[in-house]
């Protein structure tokens, strides 16, 4: 994670594997995959079946990990820069 944005942007992975992020700015962020919070339609998306998730705060220099074990596309966004576009993708595949 940088300063308003997620980096890579879009990163494909295989089911089972483990993404890790890093805040390397001195922003706090999100790593949220969670319609019912999002505030712009399609800045979260999960796979059907597949339970929303949400980092909460991940401050400078600290990390969240999340295994992705469903195969699909995953949009999630950080939820205090959402409405600067920082938003992401992982693609997941079987």
């Amino acid at each position: 994670m940088g300063i308003m944005s997620f980096k890579p942007a879009q990163l494909t992975i295989h089911s089972g594997e483990t993404v890790e992020w890093r805040n390397t700015s001195l922003f706090t962020h999100t790593v949220t995959d969670d319609p019912k919070q999002a505030k712009k339609t399609g800045d979260a998306h999960l796979p059907p079946g597949v339970a929303a998730f949400d980092s909460g705060d991940i401050g400078a220099e600290q990390t969240y990990l999340h295994i992705f074990r469903v195969p699909g596309t995953y949009h999630y966004f950080c939820e205090h820069h959402e409405k600067h576009g920082m938003v992401g993708t992982v693609i997941v595949e079987g």
